[in-house]
């Protein structure tokens, strides 16, 4: 595990639930750097469902497409995001999107014990961006109903 990964609380929920919540807004990529979080996910689940999404640059949740704001594909507003199992380092997850928006979903109970985010982009990316993270021990629905 990378030594300056950043642990990431849960915000709501949590062990007794059947789900957990993390969201923050006030993340910053800067130029050529890329940024690494852990996520506790030992909750005790007997089935094991994860939502990560990542908006960069401004983009909004649902995008144009329910009428949200949507950066221009540039690379500057690249975001890139990969998902690791923190015991084995193996690559679980990985999403790549140059209108800064990537949504990432898994399960299994592969998932269930720590798991290590990076993100990162081009060497011109900047921008401030957003992670919302749902451990749950059930499938849920697509957030974007517009």
């Amino acid at each position: 595990m990378p030594t300056s990964a950043a642990p990431l609380a849960y915000t709501a929920g949590g062990e007794g639930s059947s789900d957990a919540w993390f969201s923050r807004i006030d993340f910053v990529l800067c130029q050529g750097n890329e940024d690494w979080y852990v996520i506790d996910t030992s909750l005790g689940f007997e089935e094991f469902y994860w939502n990560l999404r990542v908006l960069a640059a401004g983009a909004e949740l649902c995008g144009a497409g329910c009428e949200q704001y949507t950066p221009p594909s540039r690379p500057e507003n690249t975001v890139i995001v990969e998902v690791y199992s923190a015991a084995t380092m193996d690559l679980i997850g990985a999403g790549q999107s140059d209108h800064g928006r990537v949504w990432l979903d898994g399960e299994g109970l592969d998932s269930a014990n720590d798991l290590l985010l990076r993100i990162y982009g081009p060497p011109e990316a900047t921008y401030p961006y957003d992670i919302t993270f749902l451990a749950k021990s059930y499938q849920g629905e697509d957030e974007c109903e517009c």
